[in-house]
């Protein structure tokens, strides 16, 4: 982005587009109320609910400085948002994709409408309050993706996809449809175009994934599939037969088999998908040595699976499970649920500028959710998280940052499952910094962390510990109104070394804060459990976490601009679900969930794609040779 000529409003214009310049003048021109004399700089980029922000303000400052940001719509100027601050990195970072410098500024706006034109102001601190220094205009994507053709998929033992869409116009390939490779083929999908949406196949039998994108394809919906059985055997051990590592019921190609271009893979949306029981399971971290690694790292198939792309995509509503719990008896268990590589790096899962929320994990012998790599402007939330082994949510490393954790619930967790380790226990995020990267900043607020009997146990099945930096340190972590309810009372809350983190108003049922730095958590509550309303607060309670006005922790959070602006008494509540607000939903079925400003779900009916006889219609073959049309984002 480079500024262009003087306008003739006398301020100078630096958009993306020629639109988006003249929006910005038009704008400014109907409305003199908003100043003029601020230069247009920095780079947003949206998704439905969220806008990642980019800027290099004036002069220099310490480093995770909150960087003043607000914002209002287009259509009501003037009524301004105070959002959470930006973070302020000084670091000289280069972008790992293009390699120039990342801008020091980033941060995110969350809680927005799709499809909303937004005003948003940058600022800088200082002790008169924020100065106002620029300001852009940005748009949420639309919820609804203009359909330009739509093919009607016939059942077979796999469908191949060569043809897209238009910039801006998909081609629909719809269901409903089988498609059965039988082992015949390496996915039963096969995407090889952009701008295409794929919608209510039923996946069965691909002899490696379920769905498949191939080299640097973009902006691909995949929606409203039923996705199984898909990936190859590595060998048999004490819990069956495994698979093969990382191979995906949803599957992005990585490194050569990619053709060394993941970075191309952009704007990827995966919505209301129910994916489960792979062909074959994970090993647990107690067996350890052949066909497994030295170390006992699981090692086996994925529900999603996508290394080092350019990210901007959206993994929303989709429920991930095994439909046996005990993997002893039918292993179908996956090694991480949703995850990638590479892990140790400035790039990873999901990619910069990805939202991760309203999705419903279950059965993951490693993380639930792996976030690592770059870690830049990822957002995690509202998400159910169950049967998680290593980590319900990982984030080892956040390189460049920030990375957003907020109003997830985790509920049972067991790491091992050989009876010598029938106590060890997850963390509910694993943290770190390590092998030359990492220092970003993480924001973890309003998580609920529950723990349950188990019946094989006299220690409950949960996580042990909060947070805990199982690599070298962690810097960067900033935590709170988060609600811990541990699963060893006498085990320590934190295991966290570095001298960048900040945790505080957190409630923790343990006996011990744990390893931190000094002066943490003046405002926490310490070996207390809280108290739920009746029905509330179980794996069985259906989206229901809400305390009771009794409980430690109702009413004590700290406001947090952006995350908690909407609470039903005195202050938020710490958890997840805020008191009066309507039960959380999770998977395919919170589809018509939108997040209100403050991240709170609320009822509103998402706006539907056009319907298929409004566009024309075609039938499909099992594979199709018409050349990719080139795309744009939406």
């Amino acid at each position: 982005m480079k500024y262009s000529e003087q306008s003739p409003n006398n301020f100078l214009v630096q958009t993306q587009t020629p639109a988006e310049r003249t929006a910005l003048i038009d704008f400014l021109r109907a409305h003199p109320e908003v100043p003029r004399d601020l230069p247009t700089q920095g780079e947003a980029i949206p998704t439905f609910h969220c806008i990642g922000l980019y800027w290099d303000p004036p002069g220099s400052f310490a480093k995770n400085t909150g960087i003043p940001v607000r914002y209002c719509k287009t259509d009501a100027p003037g009524a301004w948002v105070d959002a959470f601050p930006l973070n302020y990195d000084p670091r000289s970072l280069d972008d790992p994709f293009t390699r120039k410098k990342e801008k020091k500024v980033r941060g995110s706006l969350v809680g927005l409408k799709p499809d909303t034109e937004y005003l948003i102001q940058f600022g800088v601190p200082t002790s008169g309050g924020p100065e106002w220094k620029a300001q852009l205009i940005a748009r949420t994507w639309s919820e609804s993706f203009p359909v330009e053709r739509v093919v009607r998929v016939a059942s077979a033992e796999s469908l191949t996809i060569t043809q897209g869409g238009s910039p801006g116009r998909y081609v629909r390939y719809q269901g409903p449809a089988i498609l059965d490779t039988k082992k015949s083929c390496d996915a039963s999908v096969i995407i090889n175009a952009s701008h295409v949406i794929v919608s209510g196949l039923t996946c069965r039998g691909g002899k490696k994934y379920g769905i498949l994108l191939e080299k640097g394809v973009h902006d691909v919906v995949i929606e409203d599939c039923d996705i199984s059985d898909w990936g190859s055997s590595r060998g048999s051990g004490v819990l069956g037969a495994y698979g093969t590592n990382l191979q995906g019921g949803i599957h992005l190609l990585s490194g050569r088999a990619a053709g060394d271009r993941e970075h191309e893979y952009k704007r990827i949306v995966i919505q209301r998908n129910v994916i489960h029981d792979p062909a074959f399971g994970t090993n647990d971290w107690s067996e350890k040595g052949p066909p497994n690694p030295d170390n006992g790292h699981p090692e086996g198939p994925h529900a999603i699976s996508m290394c080092n792309t350019g990210g901007n995509h959206v993994i929303r509503y989709n429920r991930c499970f095994a439909s046996e719990a005990d993997p002893r008896k039918a292993n179908k268990w996956f090694n991480d649920i949703i995850g990638g590589n590479t892990n140790a790096s400035d790039k990873g899962f999901p990619g910069p500028d990805s939202d991760v929320y309203g999705n419903d994990f279950s059965h993951g012998m490693d993380d639930g959710i792996e976030a690592e790599g770059g870690g830049r402007n990822v957002r995690i939330w509202g998400n159910r998280l169950d049967w998680c082994a290593a980590s319900f949510i990982a984030t080892n490393v956040v390189h460049q940052g920030p990375t957003y954790i907020w109003r997830n619930v985790a509920l049972r967790g067991k790491k091992k499952w050989a009876p010598a380790y029938k106590t060890e226990r997850p963390y509910f995020h694993k943290t770190g910094d390590r092998e030359g990267f990492g220092g970003g900043r993480r924001f973890v607020f309003h998580n609920t962390v529950l723990s349950s009997p188990d019946p094989e146990s006299s220690t409950p099945l949960g996580a042990e510990h909060a947070a805990d930096d199982v690599s070298d340190i962690v810097n960067g972590l900033y935590a709170r109104n988060n609600l811990y309810m541990l699963s060893k009372p006498n085990q320590g809350t934190f295991f966290i070394d570095g001298p960048d983190n900040s945790m505080d108003y957190d409630l923790s049922s343990t006996s011990s804060w744990g390893k931190m730095p000094k002066n943490q958590e003046g405002n926490g509550i310490l070996n207390r459990k809280p108290v739920f309303l009746s029905g509330h607060g179980t794996p069985e309670s259906k989206g229901l976490y809400q305390l009771a006005d009794n409980s430690p922790g109702k009413n004590a959070g700290q406001r947090i601009a952006g995350f908690n602006d909407v609470f039903d008494q005195s202050a938020p509540d710490l958890g997840a679900h805020e008191g009066g607000q309507p039960p959380m939903r999770f998977g395919p079925e919170a589809d018509d969930s939108r997040r209100e400003l403050g991240a709170i779900p609320a009822r509103e009916k998402a706006p539907q794609a056009p319907q298929p006889e409004e566009v024309p219609e075609e039938s499909s073959s099992p594979s199709s040779d018409v050349n990719r049309a080139p795309g744009l984002s939406h």
